[in-house]
């Protein structure tokens, strides 16, 4: 009886590994690292423009009473990941 090997295992296989292919050099780091920095400040705008009107335009005490709490929410993201991660 032999037992099936998930795809993804290589690792765990009697067959050698193939060749492995020459990678071109990257060109720059300028083009990646300016889209990066670009991405960032754009979100970090946006967050501030909406935080902003937020504040002006409903103020603290709503956001008092409607406020819940991010750590559970992130928690139960990384929860259901995993889970779809290992049934996959």
């Amino acid at each position: 009886m032999t037992a099936s090997m998930p795809a993804n295992c290589p690792m765990l296989t009697t067959m050698p590994a193939p060749p492995a292919t020459p990678v071109a050099p990257a060109l720059s780091l300028w083009p990646p690292v300016a889209a990066v920095g670009l991405h960032t400040l754009s979100h970090l705008l946006v967050a501030g423009a909406i935080a902003f009107v937020v504040y002006e335009k409903v103020g603290l005490a709503v956001l008092r009473r409607a406020w819940f709490n991010l750590d559970y929410l992130w928690a139960g993201a990384l929860v259901i990941a995993g889970v779809m991660a290992a049934l996959l």
